[in-house]
């Protein structure tokens, strides 16, 4: 990498590992927030109550998407980072100095939740944009550059993990929880001041120029749009069922203590956040999109294994569920972002990949605890196995044909332009 490309880079994707850190604080302390903001008279209706409140995050991803969406076409990518990161900060920051629900029970549990749909609002304009950003200024090896930005998030998860872990441990004091959400509001505005010193992409300045002349349109896509929506069906399932939910399952199916079910998942997620990196390095000189596919295609079978592995009780085998785990999403997370972004044309490729990305991620991730929690409840640890399965299946087919079921409109993946201005094959030089 060029010295220009890494001050593009490495405060984008430091950005981004904080900002998911903010976000998924929140799902890894589920257990321990819904004792602070809920009376724990009844702990599965605190419970139930706290993942409705992580579940209204993600119905403000797809207005948060149009909106950093439409400011990162029309006016800037950079602008519309800025303002994500802005945004998650101050909500972020506002949890950590919530009074808990011993005070002003009804008017807390609203504020917490203004909180994450802030939280959403801004993740939404964060995950693709910062993807876009890196791809649209680094133009060589796509793949290993387009697999920066779900490794920055699968860290920033992993930091989330490991927090949860440490403030659940049995002589942390009281206030711990707050600790993670006002430090990591800190280290935003870190991140912020990093940020404002980046260059705008080429690729966006290219397009302010040619705007008049560029006829493309929202239609002229809809073949990106099915793949993207498959994906973040696929991601939203598997990520949050098969990390985040893992540790419930493990707690009140296997027996397992908290603390332990809490290193588990850690372990798993800096797995992923390791493996997405090495796969990514190595997907430019294999085939990306083989490797995408081949990922998917093992979570089809390896999902109720997953799930049965968490059921177990047993550490040994809950440590081999996460490394499925960590497998798979190492190479469905390497290469995805790049045969995503390319499919949308530059004038609106930040509102298309994040529209598209967002409104399945309100559906199916918002809801995959509560849906996760009631398959259990209903069909045991099977339940949330075939729901892996199933989501899976539907993206693996629609990633291997992604157009079959538009192909009166006679668009092929050889049609679509280059990104930029190369092929999705790479440079393995540079």
């Amino acid at each position: 990498m060029t010295p220009t490309n890494l001050k593009a880079i490495i405060p984008i994707t430091l950005g981004t590992a904080i900002e998911w850190a903010e976000y998924t604080f929140f799902a890894y302390m589920v257990d321990l927030l819904s004792k602070q903001f809920f009376p724990i008279d009844d702990p599965e209706i605190a419970q139930l109550k706290t993942y409705g409140v992580f579940a209204t995050s993600y119905f403000m991803r797809p207005l948060g998407a149009l909106l950093f969406g439409l400011i990162g076409d029309k006016i800037g990518r950079k602008p519309a980072l800025m303002g994500s990161m802005l945004l998650m900060c101050f909500a972020t920051t506002t949890i950590g100095f919530l009074p808990t629900h011993t005070h002003w029970e009804s008017l807390i549990a609203i504020l917490l939740t203004i909180c994450r749909l802030l939280q959403g609002l801004a993740v939404a304009g964060e995950f693709h944009g910062a993807a876009i950003f890196i791809l649209e200024h680094r133009q060589s090896r796509p793949f290993f550059t387009g697999c920066l930005t779900p490794f920055a998030a699968s860290v920033g998860m992993s930091i989330g993990a490991f927090a949860a872990m440490l403030v659940s441990l049995p002589n942390a004091p009281d206030f711990a929880w707050r600790i993670p959400f006002l430090a990591s509001g800190f280290l935003g505005l870190v991140a912020l001041y990093l940020r404002r010193n980046v260059s705008e992409t080429p690729v966006f300045q290219q397009t302010i120029t040619q705007k008049n002349t560029d006829s493309s349109n929202y239609q002229e896509n809809s073949p990106a749009w099915a793949s993207t929506a498959a994906m973040a069906l696929f991601i939203s399932v598997f990520i949050y069922v098969g990390n985040i939910y893992y540790k419930t399952l493990t707690i009140k199916i296997g027996g397992m203590n908290t603390q332990t079910a809490a290193q588990i998942i850690t372990f798993g997620q800096v797995l992923a956040a390791f493996l997405i990196f090495n796969f990514g390095a190595r997907a430019d000189y294999l085939n990306g999109k083989k490797m995408c596919l081949m990922g998917l295609g093992t979570a089809i079978f390896l999902g109720p294994v997953m799930v049965a592995c968490a059921r177990s009780g047993n550490i040994l085998y809950s440590m081999v569920g996460q490394i499925f785990y960590a497998i798979i999403n190492g190479m469905v997370s390497a290469t995805f972002m790049t045969l995503l972004v390319k499919q949308f044309r530059p004038t609106i490729r930040y509102t298309g990949n994040s529209l598209a990305w967002s409104i399945p991620s309100a559906i199916f991730g918002g809801t995959a605890l509560m849906v996760a929690d009631t398959l259990t409840n209903r069909f045991g640890f099977i339940g949330p196995g075939l729901y892996i399965s199933l989501a899976s299946l539907v993206a693996f087919l629609t990633i291997l044909n992604p157009f079959s079921i538009l192909s009166k409109l006679k668009f092929s993946y050889r049609s679509l332009p280059p990104f930029p201005e190369e092929s999705l094959k790479g440079n393995p030089e540079n």
